[in-house]
């Protein structure tokens, strides 16, 4: 698990994500994509941003989703078209979740990653999480 710290501004607090603080955030993937993206909100706090051209292979899909947990942010998919990538796009995101994570109290964004990503994730300020016992 790959963990960044963010400086929380006050306690978390338990509410959903307001459509009004996706608005930045889907209209600079729209902008930057080229297509129409589906926003899908639940009960669980977990946000999903998704294209909804059903035409595009899945090399060519944007897939965006995280669930606001008890001290953080769980991350749980980031996937940007093979064809946009490079092009700061998932850069934004994840400043974005960051900046989120920020005003919502919350004092990490926590992720798992495939090997190959890594270097993104580290390149976007996280660290491999060490292990914590309770004691």
């Amino acid at each position: 698990m790959l963990v960044c710290r963010v400086e929380a501004r006050g306690e978390s607090r338990e509410r959903p994500v307001l459509d009004s603080e996706l608005k930045d955030l889907i209209a600079f993937c729209c902008s930057g994509l080229e297509t129409k993206l589906e926003l899908l909100k639940n009960e669980d706090s977990t946000v999903v941003i998704k294209s909804i051209d059903h035409n595009r292979s899945s090399e060519e899909e944007f897939y965006f989703r995280f669930k606001l947990e008890e001290d953080s942010i769980f991350l749980a998919n980031l996937k940007v078209p093979a064809s946009r990538r490079r092009e700061g796009i998932g850069t934004f995101c994840v400043e974005w979740l960051k900046g989120l994570a920020r005003a919502l109290g919350f004092k990490r964004v926590v992720l798992e990653s495939y090997p190959s990503a890594v270097g993104f994730w580290a390149k976007m300020g996280f660290v491999r999480q060490q292990e914590e016992e309770d004691f």
